[in-house]
């Protein structure tokens, strides 16, 4: 449903005008521009649900706060070693709920060589992942010794979270092949989906879900980031409005599915035939 948005007066006062009747977030988020030579504040948000029926809705107050601090580091797993400087990569605090906007801080730390990093200004619930980390996939995400790679933490105010590991592995399980079309002849004009048989592993966002394209060079698509377990894999035509995580796409993905099995560390090749199953605003 549609919203809308306004500049925040000096005097702290707002109005947002033409909105329909419904249920919506209200949001706010402060600049932070400085002056050369000074130092650029911490920026502050604002978030709450509202109700809009078909009277004006006044008087509402939303209190700015500058939203969570979390420190970590990301390590190897047992017994093995990067092979890549950990100052390559970035951690990320990705929000756990796509249909929220503007939930504060962008979630993203620059990791340092040592592995540390600092996430600031977080808010609403959140999946802690890695980005940048070549031939390496996320394993597991330790939060006071416990497993929460796929628990997100509700981030409500300035509290501090500190001592999150975030473990990767070399160990990769590859799906690699090639895609068909319709009268057999091989095509590059696809993308590969592999997703989790389990629709429960399929909530965003899924690190059971992910992407692959035959190579321009080659034909061979690859996917690697995915952990072991049971998977389906299908090829679709190139959408420009695919949305590869939607849980109503990959249900109807599914009778065309080529079910597959990942082993840890092993490679599956397969043989796809492109389906026309429309997907996103395509259907």
């Amino acid at each position: 449903m549609a919203g809308g948005g306004s500049s925040v007066r000096p005097d702290g006062t707002f109005v947002v005008t033409n909105v329909a009747p419904g249920d919506y977030y209200l949001t706010a988020n402060s600049t932070s521009s400085a002056p050369p030579g000074t130092v650029t504040p911490e920026r502050e948000f604002a978030q709450q649900a509202i109700a809009v029926s078909g009277a004006d809705l006044s008087g509402v107050v939303v209190q700015m706060v500058k939203g969570a601090r979390v420190t970590g580091r990301i390590v190897p797993d047992a017994g093995l070693a990067f092979d890549f400087p950990p100052s390559r990569s970035a951690a990320y605090a990705l929000p756990a709920e796509p249909d929220v906007p503007g939930r504060g801080g962008s979630g993203d730390g620059k990791v340092q060589d040592d592995g540390s990093f600092e996430l600031k200004g977080l808010f609403g619930p959140r999946v802690f992942r890695v980005l940048g980390a070549p031939n390496w996939r996320l394993k597991e995400v330790r939060i006071g010794g416990r497993d929460s790679t796929d628990q997100p933490v509700d981030f409500k105010d300035t509290e501090e979270l500190t001592g999150i590991q975030i473990v990767l592995t070399n160990r990769l399980n590859l799906v690699t092949g090639t895609v068909q079309d319709e009268r057999g002849v091989p095509t590059k004009d696809a993308i590969v989906i592999v997703f989790a048989e389990n629709a429960a592993r399929w909530r965003y966002p899924s690190r059971f879900v992910a992407l692959g394209r035959p190579s321009p060079e080659s034909g061979q698509f690859r996917v690697s980031a995915l952990p072991a377990g049971t998977y389906l894999a299908v090829a679709v035509p190139l959408s420009p409005t695919l949305d590869h995580q939607d849980a109503e796409t990959l249900e109807r993905l599914r009778r065309h599915g080529t079910r597959v099995v990942l082993d840890e560390g092993g490679t599956q090749n397969l043989t796809l035939k492109i389906t026309k199953e429309p997907v996103g605003g395509d259907r």
